[in-house]
C-alpha cells in the first residue's frame, strides 16, 4: 500500500542510532506514523521539526502496518514566523503609544472602587 499527500509533522521519536518515527496529519489520510530511516542525520534534522509542512510518501505491505515515510519538504515554521515579523510596519524612531491618560486630566477626578 502507498500513498502521498502534503501535510504537517506533529511529532518525532528517536528509533535506534539514525532512524526518527514520525507522526504525521494529512488531510486526506488523517494522523499516520511511519518511520524514516536516516531522520536524525543533518539534512532531514531541520525537515522533520514539529509543525513543519512537508511532502510525504507512505509505504507499507498493510494499512495496519508501520510504514516507512519519505520526506520532502515544503514549509517551515521558522520561515513563516520570520516572513510575519519582517511584514510588519516598523515606528519611527521615537513614536511611543499614547499614554493612557492625559496629562489635563487630574487624580482627582480618577473614582476608585
Amino acid at each position: 500500500m502507498e500513498w502521498t499527500d502534503s501535510g504537517f509533522i506533529l511529532a518525532t521519536r528517536r528509533h535506534g542510532e539514525t532512524s526518527l518515527i514520525v507522526e504525521a496529519f494529512t488531510p486526506a489520510h488523517g494522523r499516520h506514523l511511519g518511520l524514516v530511516k536516516g531522520g536524525r542525520s543533518a539534512r532531514l534534522r531541520a525537515v522533520l521539526q514539529p509543525g513543519n509542512r512537508a511532502r510525504l510518501t507512505w509505504r507499507a505491505r498493510l494499512s495496519e502496518h508501520l510504514g516507512h515515510f519519505t520526506v520532502e519538504a515544503e514549509g517551515s515554521r521558522a520561515a513563516d514566523i520570520i516572513r510575519a515579523v519582517s511584514i510588519r510596519p516598523k515606528r519611527p524612531r521615537g513614536a511611543w503609544p499614547r499614554k493612557m491618560f492625559s496629562a489635563t486630566e487630574s487624580s482627582s477626578k480618577r473614582t476608585v472602587s
